[in-house]
């Protein structure tokens, strides 16, 4: 027996009104007179009434679902929408040849075009410099107090430890500079989404070769090498884990190990070899890549929203190209008569004559000075095709300025390439649009990239006795977050009005808004590196016997300036503004055992010439 449940249909809700034979109806209105209907033909005809009500029942879920009444037009589901409507996917869910297709076309993109290249150019000097980024060490004691001693010898590791990181060997002997490998780092991410590296430990025989300060190198692995189609379970894998295009991931959701091919798919050394799957596990592998998901694994081509017009606008300039080419041929048409008869100064042409050009192609193909043979009726005319396109120029910018909205601190004038139409005020607004994002993709970048390679270079120096005498390791452990800290330095914003900018700057440190390690920072500067260069400038003048004025002159130091509290300074310049303290023996700042070296007196401001 075949039982029917028939919903009772839910009253609609008022939905906008619509003009119906010159009066006002409401969804409402229109339902309510449906419903009497039923009702009419429920007294004659039971079992079609019956059919009505569920089928309107069956209608009315299926709005709820799919349109109903009201809500964001954008959701409705009707003739205007059906078209736009995409399916509900996550960025995991997007299909691997997807992601794939998009990540080999952005690298081909970059070999190929102009504009691709000069994005990632750009990108890599605003964002990373001539240098690269470098940490500026903010260990401190356990009173809170800056460690100065292993803050300076810190920045020294990472110096000495520049020319010889990379794991291929030294630049110029294989291996490149890290502030190149982090190029190489940020271009790995824009173009292909990901980015993999592997801490390498070197042998005493290697560290020796490499001229390295620390047994630690740094392998970068191309995304690629990801075993994306690996889905198999094996003896090293945990039963209930599972491996998401290279990444095992447990059943909390986190990544545990990565499975990484031994070498690139299209290695073109391998041949027809089969590559083997090594499994590292999540600790000893480096993973950066950009979230659009909140449970993304993987990363896609920062180029994916762009490649549809980057290849339009190559192909339109291509097309422009090719106009103007055919406009500068002008084609003689020419048809032959029937019978036998001459062209030109009595030359006479044979009635089967056929006409190639000078290289024997076909009359398809098209030379300037070109006749073409259209038939036998004995007309000549001449064709010259149109172009080049006045416009193109116009309409290739405007496709230029979409390309560079999609990249973040890029502006559409570095891409064109064309200041011919900016002013200093537009210039600066686009700077000043642009730069909140490249001063974030730095921060990301530092301390997703940089600072886990920073902690890796300082736990093996503290481990190599890179730090005897300053920290030991035993102490370092005990608190290592105290001694990791550090902040990043790269490329700032320059000054398109460096005269005002800098006045601003003094003001702001006069009027007690900023501080002289903030706009030495503003400057992409170290504060300390440039006071020691100030005191080596000033000891360097006194050797030499430089008049005081000019190094007044040089430095700046007005005579307001050189107005100094007796109260305050001492004979020889020390400072007695405040009296000292007191320490412990024993204690971390107690400096007993070993006193500091003598400090050298403050420079005395000359007086006036």
């Amino acid at each position: 027996m075949i039982r029917t449940s028939l919903a009772v249909p839910t009253p609609a809700p008022a939905g906008r009104p619509a003009r119906v034979a010159g009066r006002q109806f409401t969804a409402g209105a229109a339902y309510r007179a449906g419903m009497a209907i039923d009702r009419l033909l429920g007294i004659v005809a039971p079992r079609w009434a019956a059919s009505r009500m569920q089928a309107r029942a069956t209608m009315s879920q299926i709005s709820s679902f799919s349109n109903g009444i009201g809500g964001y037009d954008a959701g409705q589901l009707d003739r205007y929408t059906k078209g736009r409507l995409t399916n509900r996917i996550n960025e995991n869910a997007v299909p691997l040849l997807q992601v794939q297709r998009v990540r080999w076309q952005a690298n081909d993109l970059y070999r190929n075009n102009p504009h691709a290249r000069k994005m990632l150019r750009t990108l890599e000097a605003k964002v990373l410099g001539k240098s690269g980024l470098e940490p500026q060490p903010a260990a401190t004691k356990p009173n809170g107090k800056p460690h100065d001693k292993f803050r300076q010898r810190a920045k020294l590791l990472w110096r000495e430890s520049a020319n010889s990181l990379d794991y291929r060997g030294r630049p110029s002997r294989g291996g490149q500079h890290f502030a190149e490998m982090q190029k190489i780092m940020l271009r790995s991410i824009v173009l292909s989404g990901d980015l993999l590296w592997h801490p390498k430990p070197l042998t005493k025989k290697q560290q020796l070769a490499r001229q390295s300060p620390v047994p630690l190198a740094l392998q970068l692995i191309h995304t690629e090498r990801l075993a994306e189609y690996l889905t198999f379970a094996s003896a090293d894998q945990a039963p209930n884990n599972r491996l998401f295009r290279g990444i095992e991931i447990d059943n909390e959701g986190l990544p545990v190990a990565y499975w990484i091919l031994r070498h690139h798919p299209n290695d073109p050394m391998l041949f027809a070899t089969v590559q083997q799957a090594d499994r590292y596990l999540a600790s000893e592998i480096g993973h950066v890549y950009v979230s659009d998901d909140v449970d993304q694994f993987r990363g896609v081509s920062w180029f994916a929203p762009l490649l549809l017009t980057m290849r339009d606008t190559a192909d339109y300039s291509y097309a422009e190209l090719k106009a103007a080419a055919l406009a500068s041929c002008v084609t003689l048409w020419y048809n032959p008569p029937t019978a036998g008869s001459s062209l030109g100064l009595g030359v006479q042409m044979p009635e089967n004559w056929e006409l190639n050009d000078a290289d024997g192609n076909p009359i398809s193909a098209m030379q300037p000075g070109m006749m073409l043979n259209m038939g036998h009726d004995g007309k000549i005319s001449v064709d010259r095709p149109g172009g080049p396109n006045a416009n193109a120029e116009r309409w290739i910018g405007y496709m230029l300025r979409s390309i560079a909205a999609g990249m973040p601190g890029v502006k559409s004038s570095t891409i064109t390439g064309d200041y011919r139409n900016s002013s200093f005020s537009s210039e600066r607004s686009a700077d000043n649009d642009a730069w909140p994002e490249l001063e974030g993709l730095q921060t990301w970048f530092a301390f997703s990239a940089c600072q886990p390679i920073y902690e890796d270079l300082i736990r093996a120096g503290v481990l190599a006795g890179w730090f005897d005498g300053i920290v030991s390791a035993a102490e370092f452990n005990e608190r290592p977050r105290d001694f990791l800290r550090s902040s990043w330095q790269g490329p700032v914003q320059r000054s398109i009005n460096p005269v005002q900018d800098a006045t601003s700057a003094r003001m702001r440190v006069q009027n007690m808004q900023s501080s002289p390690q903030l706009e030495a920072a503003a400057l992409g500067r170290d504060w300390h590196e440039v006071l020691g260069q100030i005191s080596e400038f000033v000891k360097t003048c006194e050797r030499l016997e430089i008049p005081p004025p000019l190094v007044d002159l040089f430095l700046g130091i007005t005579e307001t300036e050189k107005t100094i509290d007796q109260e305050t300074v001492g004979a020889n310049g020390e400072d007695l503004s405040a009296a000292p303290t007191k320490q412990k023996p024993g204690s971390e700042d107690d400096d007993s055992q070993n006193p500091p070296a003598k400090r050298p007196a403050k420079p005395k401001l000359a007086s006036a010439a």
